[in-house]
């Protein structure tokens, strides 16, 4: 293990011949050899050097090598120190190693081979605590950087986190917003076409309703439930060719030629929106919303599980309306009566798994579809934040705000101006809690 020049090495001793001995005996090693003949000599030499070793004689006139060893220490603390002795004072120099913490010594007479290797090892374990003390230091400075990178990422994540949330909200109200408006549209689209006749009016949107609380109780995906209420409104789409008297007449009471013109009406509902590209998951439903589960219905004669789905919901949600609204057959069934239909047609006309989800969303309704939890209010009582529990539909059928809306200063003016001017008294159910104002 050899010493690399760039050790420095102090040899102090106050005989000349000792320490041109040890110089001769280290010179071929090629360290960078000090000397000095006495303590304050030497003391000197280590406050202008960097040294890395110091051998002092152990008996020097004034101060000793125990003591100037010492000195050295509090100098320069990384210095490695070793004491030079004879056999006479080994005992005083080995208490002098245990008080002073000095690295080793030196018996004289030394020999070449064991000084050399004393001395490199002495070098090599230097350099070694040296390298552990900066490979100790970088990395309490590295875990400090650590941290304060840690902190600072913490708060730039909760930022972000934070801006990605409100992003995220005002996406989703917007989203919210958006998909409200689309199935308002829709709606007043659907007013739209049952204008032409009363005798419809709100028929598409029972229809609607009454087939998505189907899709719930079947627990059917979100998306699908979505596509079956937007169907349900605009189920009837096709009939916008057909008159009025036709459209408000008994399916039972028509002739051949007035059905064959009615049959049509559904490939041309589902025609009509297939240039809308977001409408085309709707618009087969809309073809087959008139199939039967026997194989019987129009106008592809489907049967079984052919019929899609959300077709046989349909099918199930519309006939149910249309007994009970007087538009299936001549007379109208009652409730309970045409509830009753429907489940006589399970497996027949309807799909036995829709009839069976039907009859639970119903009995469902029926136990909760009461007035108990609303408040029934005119306009000289609307306030902004009341929300609307049911449509608002005028005498003329038109659909003025939709269930769930908020009501703003701006809606209670508008809503007061129609009434005014259509001349009636307007009257709107709210949710509980919304108002403290009642009407008998």
């Amino acid at each position: 293990m050899n010493a690399t020049v760039s050790s420095n090495i102090l040899l102090v001793d106050d005989e000349q011949d000792v320490l041109s001995s040890l110089k001769r005996t280290l010179r071929s090693e090629n360290f960078n050899i000090l000397t000095a003949q006495n303590a304050e000599e030497g003391l000197s030499i280590v406050n202008r050097e960097d040294i890395h070793l110091v051998i002092s004689d152990m008996q020097m006139p004034g101060i000793n090598g125990a003591e100037f060893l010492q000195n050295v220490s509090r100098l320069s603390p990384k210095t490695v120190r070793m004491i030079l002795t004879g056999y006479a004072d080994l005992d005083a120099t080995i208490h002098a190693i245990n008080e002073g913490k000095i690295y080793s010594y030196i018996t004289k007479p030394w020999k070449k081979d064991h000084l050399i290797k004393v001395i490199d090892l002495a070098l090599h374990t230097q350099r070694l605590e040296s390298e552990k003390k900066r490979l100790l230091e970088l990395t309490q400075e590295q875990n400090k950087r650590l941290q304060e990178f840690n902190v600072e990422l913490e708060i730039k994540v909760a930022d972000r986190t934070s801006e990605l949330k409100q992003s995220n909200d005002r996406l989703d109200s917007a989203y919210k917003d958006l998909k409200r408006n689309y199935q308002t549209a829709i709606e007043v689209f659907c007013r739209m076409m049952e204008l032409r006749n009363s005798e419809v009016a709100g028929h598409c949107k029972r229809v609607a309703e009454l087939a998505k609380s189907i899709a719930v109780m079947m627990h059917l995906p979100e998306q699908d439930i979505d596509n079956i209420y937007y169907a349900g409104l605009l189920h009837d789409i096709g009939k916008i060719h057909l008159s009025s008297l036709l459209t408000g007449a008994p399916f039972n009471s028509l002739t051949p030629d007035e059905k064959k013109a009615y049959y049509e009406h559904t490939t041309l509902g589902g025609s009509l929106l297939i240039p809308l590209d977001h409408f085309h998951p709707i618009s087969h439903l809309i073809r087959h919303h008139h199939e039967r589960y026997n194989g019987t219905g129009f106008p592809d004669q489907l049967r079984g599980n052919e019929i899609p789905l959300e077709a046989a919901i349909l099918a199930v949600a519309e006939d149910f309306d249309e007994a009970c609204s007087g538009l299936l057959f001549e007379e109208a069934l009652s409730y309970y009566e045409a509830r009753q239909m429907i489940a006589d047609g399970s497996g027949k006309h309807y799909h036995p798994e829709v009839v069976a989800a039907f009859l639970a969303a119903t009995d469902k309704q029926a136990g909760i579809k009461t007035d108990h939890g609303l408040n029934k209010v005119t306009t000289n009582h609307l306030e902004p934040g009341m929300v609307l529990d049911r449509d608002l539909i005028a005498t003329n059928g038109i659909l003025l705000l939709t269930e769930q809306t908020k009501l703003t200063t701006a809606h209670i003016e508008k809503i007061k101006h129609i009434e005014h001017d259509l001349n009636v008294k307007l009257i709107l159910w709210i949710t509980e809690g919304s108002t403290s104002e009642l009407i008998d």
